[in-house]
C-alpha cells in the first residue's frame, strides 16, 4: 500500500530538520571549539605580552632610578657648591662690614674728641669773656658807688656847714621855736624810699631838697630875728627848727643811704647775673653741641652697620633664591626612590616649597625590622599593633613603617599619604625604627609626586 503523498512529504521535512539540527549542533561545537582555541591563544598572547611590558617596565624604572639617582648627586653637589659660596659671601662681607665699622668707629672717636676738645676752649674762652666782662661791671659799679660816696660826703659837709651857720644865727637869739615844730614827721613817699635808677643824682637832688628847706628855715629865722622877741622864744625856736633841720638830714641820710645799698646790690646781681646766665648757657651750649655730634656719629654708624647688613642679607636671599630655583629646575614632577631599612635618614633629592602638595605611594617590596625573624617582613605600613612600640622613631605610628621628614618636621607616611604642605625643605625618608643595626638590607619602592 501506498504512503499518501503529504505523508511522503511531511517525513522529508522532518528528516530535513533532523539534519538541520545535527549540522546546527556540529557548528555549534565547531566555533565552541575554535573560541576555546582562540581564548586560550589570546591569553597566552595578553600574558606574553604583560610579562613583556613588565620586563619593560622594570626596564625604565631601573634607568629612571639611576637617571634620578644622577640627578639628585648633581643637585647635592650644586647645592653643596652653592652655599659654600654662599658661606663665603657671607664671610667676606662680615669681615668688610667689621673693617669699616672699625675704621668708621676710629673716625667717629677723632671726630668726637675734636668736637669735646673744641666744646672745651670754646667754654674756657666764653668763661674768661664773661669774667673779664663781670669784672668790667663790678669795676664800673665800684666807681660809681664811690662817686656816690664822695658826692654824699661832699652834701653832708655843706649841710654840717649850713647846720654851723644856723647853730651861729640862733645863737644870738632865743625865739619861741615850738609853734614851728611840727606835731609829727610826714611819711617819706615810694619814690624818696625807692628812688630812680641813678642813685647818685637821687642823692644830689635830695640834698638840694634839704638845702632849699635850710635856706627857708634861715629865711624864717632871719625874719624872726628882725621881730626881736624875747630870748627864751628865740631858744625855743631855734631849738625847734634845729630839732626838725635834724630830722629833716637824718631822714634824708638814712633814705639815700638805703637807696645807694639798694642800688648797688642790684647792680652787683644785675652784673653777675648775665655773666652767670651766659657762663651756664656757653657750657650747655658746649655740652648740647659735644652730644648731638656724637649722636650724629652715632646714626651714622649704626646706619652704615645697618646697611650693610641689610646688603648681607639680601645678598644671601638673592643667592638662597637662586639656589631654591636651580633645585626646582632640576626637580622633577614625580620620582620612584627605593628606601633601605638598615639606613638611618635617606635624601630623596625632592624639594618641597611651602604650598605645594606632597603625594607619596608604595609600589612595591618588602622589609624587616628584625633580620632573624622571617616574620618581621612588613610592607610600607608596617605593624599597625605597635604604634607606640618604645624603639619607634615617631609615635603613634605603626611600628617598621614609612616615616618621612621635612625641615625637622616629621610625619608617619606608611601606604599612601598626600598633604599640602605648610613648610619647606628638603624630603627624607627611613623606616620608623630607631635601632637599624638588627633590620634587613631589603628595601620598598615608593613613588613621590610633587605640585600645586
Amino acid at each position: 500500500m501506498t504512503e499518501p503523498p503529504l505523508f511522503q512529504q511531511q517525513r522529508e521535512i522532518w528528516r530535513a530538520f533532523r539534519q538541520a539540527v545535527a549540522e546546527r549542533r556540529l557548528t555549534e561545537r565547531n566555533a565552541t571549539q575554535r573560541w576555546q582555541t582562540e581564548q586560550r591563544e589570546a591569553d597566552r598572547t595578553l600574558e606574553r605580552v604583560l610579562n613583556e611590558a613588565k620586563k619593560r617596565r622594570d626596564q625604565e624604572e631601573s634607568k629612571t632610578t639611576q637617571k634620578y639617582q644622577k640627578a639628585l648627586q648633581d643637585a647635592s653637589n650644586e647645592r653643596d657648591r652653592i652655599q659654600l659660596q654662599a658661606k663665603q659671601a657671607l664671610q667676606q662681607t662680615e669681615d668688610e662690614i667689621q673693617t669699616r665699622y672699625q675704621s668708621e668707629r676710629r673716625q667717629a672717636n677723632l671726630a668726637l674728641e675734636r668736637a669735646k676738645k673744641e666744646a672745651q676752649e670754646r667754654r674756657t674762652r666764653e668763661e674768661s669773656e664773661a669774667q673779664e666782662r663781670y669784672d668790667a661791671e663790678v669795676k664800673a659799679a665800684e666807681e660809681a658807688w664811690d662817686k656816690a660816696r664822695r658826692l654824699a660826703e661832699e652834701k653832708k659837709g655843706q649841710a654840717e656847714k649850713s647846720w654851723g651857720q644856723c647853730q651861729s644865727r640862733l645863737g644870738e637869739a632865743e625865739l619861741p621855736l615850738h609853734q614851728w615844730i611840727p606835731d609829727e614827721i610826714p611819711q617819706a613817699s615810694a619814690d624818696e624810699v625807692l628812688g630812680d635808677a641813678d642813685p647818685p643824682q637821687a642823692l644830689e637832688q635830695s640834698l638840694e631838697t634839704v638845702e632849699r628847706a635850710s635856706r627857708a628855715v634861715h629865711n624864717a629865722v632871719d625874719d624872726l630875728l628882725r621881730w626881736r622877741e624875747t630870748w627864751r622864744r628865740r631858744r625855743n625856736w631855734a631849738i625847734g627848727l634845729a630839732i626838725v633841720t635834724c630830722f629833716v638830714v637824718l631822714i634824708g641820710m638814712s633814705i639815700r643811704s638805703a637807696q645807694i645799698q639798694e642800688m648797688n646790690r642790684q647792680a652787683t646781681a644785675t652784673a653777675f647775673y648775665p655773666t652767670y646766665v651766659a657762663m651756664v648757657t656757653s657750657t650747655a651750649q658746649a655740652e648740647a653741641t659735644a652730644t648731638a655730634e656724637a649722636q650724629a656719629t652715632a646714626t651714622a654708624q649704626a646706619r652704615a652697620t645697618a646697611t650693610a647688613q641689610a646688603r648681607a642679607t639680601a645678598t644671601a636671599q638673592a643667592q638662597a633664591t637662586a639656589t631654591v630655583q636651580a633645585i626646582l629646575a632640576a626637580r622633577p614632577s614625580s620620582k620612584v626612590v627605593t628606601v633601605f631599612a638598615n639606613k638611618d635618614w635617606q635624601e630623596t633629592g625632592m624639594f618641597v616649597l611651602e604650598g605645594e602638595s606632597i603625594r607619596i605611594k608604595y609600589l612595591n617590596g618588602k622589609w624587616s625590622w628584625a633580620c632573624c625573624d622571617p616574620s618581621s617582613f612588613v610592607d610600607a605600613g608596617g605593624i599597625a599593633q605597635a604604634i607606640n612600640y618604645s624603639d619607634n622613631v615617631i609615635m603613634n605610628c605603626a611600628h617598621a613603617a614609612l616615616i618621612a621628614q621635612i625641615a625637622n618636621s616629621r610625619l608617619c607616611i606608611r601606604n599612601y599619604f598626600y598633604q599640602k604642605m605648610s613648610l619647606s625643605g628638603w624630603l627624607e625618608l627611613r623606616i620608623n625604627d630607631r635601632v637599624i643595626g638588627d633590620n634587613s638590607s631589603n628595601g620598598i619602592v615608593v613613588i613621590i609626586e610633587v605640585g600645586k
